[in-house]
């Protein structure tokens, strides 16, 4: 079967000496794993450019019954990967969110909604500037929980609640188990609901702020979908913007 797809590549590891495996995420068929060509020639060079950690690009894709991998077809760049834009800080970042996306995309079922904000959403990465870049991840892994329905009840905050990191909702007392964040942190949390792109660089944050509220992020994300908090990117990140 043939399809057109709309892809983000998250990973590619090297198989043989001629073919690598890519993992993308795609409009119409979820996730995918394609083989790629890896040797040195002018076509190898060039997917191996587009596929870059968060690359976006059009392709047709061929799977076949009884084969695990597809293949690709008129590959097509969008979208070029932060991580091919000598940019250290971007390098970085792609590198950890596309990381992070490897480990919580795990469905094989069309999201075209989810496709359209993940390839906005690098666009924007490649263009704001580095104060709004400093917050950029903070803002993309909040949005993205939308999109896989575990997305926080802010309609239940109040000034001084506390956050039920495992009900997604605010409350006035401290829950009674770990999984929370005290008032103050847990503020945050709304703040970022409310956040726009146009305005991150106007969220000022210490390293120890910005620290705190990522860690919170990966500890939600850890609870409702998959554990993020290990991930080998984020001791990188964290160098970058703490």
């Amino acid at each position: 079967m043939e399809e057109k797809v709309r892809c983000l590549a998250l990973r590619t590891i090297k198989y043989s000496d001629s073919t690598s495996i890519a993992t993308v995420w795609t409009d119409r068929l979820g996730r995918l794993s394609v083989a790629v060509p890896a040797g040195a020639g002018r076509e190898a060079r060039r997917r191996r450019a587009i596929m870059m950690p968060l690359g976006v690009f059009d392709a047709i894709a061929i799977t076949r019954h009884g084969r695990e991998l597809a293949t690709l077809a008129d590959v097509r760049p969008l979208v070029q990967s932060p991580a091919a834009s000598g940019d250290p800080v971007r390098a970085s970042m792609a590198m950890f969110l596309s990381e992070f996306l490897y480990t919580v995309l795990k469905e094989s079922v069309a999201d075209p909604y989810l496709c359209m904000f993940l390839a906005d959403s690098v666009k924007l990465m490649g263009e704001c500037s580095r104060p709004a870049l400093a917050n950029f991840h903070l803002y993309f892994l909040y949005r993205l929980g939308h999109f896989l329905g575990i997305e926080p009840d802010v309609g239940t905050y109040h000034t001084g609640s506390y956050f039920d990191i495992k009900e997604a909702r605010f409350t006035p007392t401290a829950p009674l188990h770990p999984l929370q964040l005290p008032p103050d942190e847990a503020a945050a949390v709304k703040l970022l609901s409310r956040i726009q792109p146009r305005s991150l660089a106007l969220w000022r944050m210490s390293r120890s702020q910005r620290r705190r509220v990522l860690d919170g992020i990966l500890q939600f994300y850890s609870v409702h979908c998959a554990q993020v908090s290990d991930l080998p990117s984020l001791a990188l990140l964290r160098e970058m913007f703490d």
